[in-house]
């Protein structure tokens, strides 16, 4: 992440930013249906040089400096993205489709515990 030591260079960098997403978005055809882009102060994070974790799980940590410092975000929305977003099933849908599976391999499990139990029973006749 960039940080800039004024805001006017962060408001330059993120209208550049802008311009730049803006140009790509409108090439592909797409609309821009909000801008929550913004230019905002908070204090710098420096990678320290502690590790954390165990073996694969291992990462790096980052501490928060008495530094401040100006940063942009840019958040373009665009009309694709809301459709995308609008497709995304809801929790209801999911915990419907996960109770389905969850049933059908509890009765999956069963019938093969019953065709087990059946075939002990023949073998020990």
């Amino acid at each position: 992440m960039r940080y800039f030591n004024t805001k006017e260079a962060a408001e330059r960098h993120l209208e550049r930013r802008r311009n730049v997403a803006i140009k790509r978005i409108e090439k592909r055809g797409d609309k821009i249906i909000k801008d929550s882009s913004k230019v905002y102060q908070d204090y710098k994070w420096k990678l320290s040089k502690n590790k954390v974790g165990i073996g694969d799980l291992e990462m790096w940590t980052s501490t928060q400096t008495n530094e401040l410092k100006w940063f942009s975000l840019l958040a373009l929305w665009t009309k694709q993205m809301k459709e995308d977003w609008d497709k995304l099933p809801t929790m209801e849908d999911i915990q419907k489709e996960e109770a389905k599976i969850i049933k059908e391999m509890e009765e999956k499990i069963s019938k093969r515990i019953k065709q087990n139990i059946i075939k002990q029973t023949i073998n020990k006749l």
